[in-house]
């Protein structure tokens, strides 16, 4: 699903880390794709809260997002697909295996993008496989 031609949704079958993985940026550079992603976890956050799975249980969304260089291209020998890799995706799945249920857990440097732009809260450091400590935060809303 491609969504305003600037974002790029992927299915769970080419993620492999969850019901979708969205990008923004890719394929098309765009210079606010911090802010479109964080926009994009936050509504669809809102959205998906009432989510119940079968037979009525809640299925709590959670979100993780990173930030920084992708290797990206079409795969495939008879079904082709387009997916990304790399560190970055690798973060991203940490962060949304880290996250607690209805939240959106932020890579380091995703906080600084935007410290100024959203609401915030702090974690503690937390160790990430494969990556060590990182201080890690929660998107908790948009600023007035």
């Amino acid at each position: 699903m491609i969504v305003d031609c600037d974002m790029y949704i992927f299915p769970a079958d080419a993620a492999g880390i969850g019901l979708a993985m969205p990008v923004a940026g890719v394929p098309k550079p765009r210079d606010d794709h911090v802010l479109a992603i964080a926009d994009f976890a936050h509504d669809a956050r809102s959205s998906l809260a009432d989510l119940t799975a079968s037979k009525g249980r809640r299925a709590p969304v959670r979100i993780g997002i990173a930030t920084g260089p992708v290797v990206a291209g079409v795969v495939g020998k008879s079904k082709f697909f387009y997916d990304v890799w790399g560190g970055t995706v690798n973060v991203a799945a940490r962060m949304e295996q880290i996250c607690e249920p209805g939240h959106i857990q932020l890579s380091p440097e995703m906080v600084e993008h935007l410290r100024d732009r959203y609401v915030l809260a702090a974690r503690m450091s937390i160790d990430i496989r494969g990556k060590g400590k990182m201080r890690t935060g929660t998107l908790v809303g948009k600023c007035a």
